[in-house]
């Protein structure tokens, strides 16, 4: 996942710890990018061992005139990486999103490694710790691969209070296209009512496509308050 949206913005981290010098290409995929396919594809060479980190990704691709960047903000999307040939072995990638600190200066953010091509939930996911309140806010994340077709997949999403563990709400016919990324944000807040914390079980109706999902819990009730720190939380089967 890579932004670039408000004062969030994203870094890549490439390190490529195989004996062998490898050419690591990527997408990144948004609806704002200005192609036919709404992927901006760049590449980076790393020698063997050597690591690479991007600060403020877009902003980069941007510089380097990368095709479909076009003018600052609102730019949110997965991002795809891959070796010609499909030899991955010794590359690690990973994102750190960073937005800056509200008070004494520096910035907040969140790391999250890449997931491998294979990987992705099926049918089902659950992702917990999800809270709601005057100092916590919850957005939950979805990706479609793309890794079988070009379809688009379609989920069900059921939000169960943690306090009582009976189901609080269920968002239906949320469709994500594929290779496309979708956020709910605030879920708990616009979704449920009087639930505090709780958490979700994510179930794909349609598509072919594996997927991934997440969450993220920023620090504030809502955007601008507090320091906009976020914590990760991973999907599981």
């Amino acid at each position: 996942m890579i932004v670039e949206v408000r004062t969030f913005t994203s870094e890549l981290t490439v390190t490529n710890f195989s004996d062998q010098a490898k050419t690591v290409s990527f997408a990144f995929v948004s609806e704002r990018v200005d192609t036919p396919d709404r992927a901006a594809e760049f590449s980076i060479d790393l020698n063997a061992g050597q690591q690479v980190i991007t600060p403020d990704l877009v902003d980069a691709m941007r510089r380097q005139r990368v095709p479909g960047i076009g003018p600052a903000g609102g730019l949110a999307g997965a991002l795809f990486a891959w070796v010609e040939g499909g030899d991955m072995s010794g590359i690690v990638v990973g994102a750190r999103t960073v937005s800056p600190a509200l008070v004494a200066g520096g910035q907040y953010g969140v790391y999250y490694n890449a997931v491998p091509n294979g990987s992705g939930f099926n049918r089902i996911a659950w992702v917990e710790g999800l809270r709601q309140n005057l100092e916590n806010r919850t957005n939950l994340a979805l990706i479609n691969t793309g890794e079988v077709d070009d379809g688009d997949s379609v989920f069900n999403i059921d939000i169960y209070d943690g306090e009582s563990g009976l189901p609080a709400n269920t968002i239906t016919g949320w469709t994500v296209p594929a290779r496309g990324w979708r956020q709910i944000d605030s879920i708990l807040r616009d979704y449920t009512r009087d639930t505090t914390q709780g958490y979700v079980r994510i179930r794909k109706i349609s598509g072919n496509n594996p997927f991934l999902a997440y969450g993220v819990i920023n620090d504030g009730g809502s955007p601008g308050e507090r320091s906009g720190d976020g914590a990760y939380l991973a999907a599981r089967e």
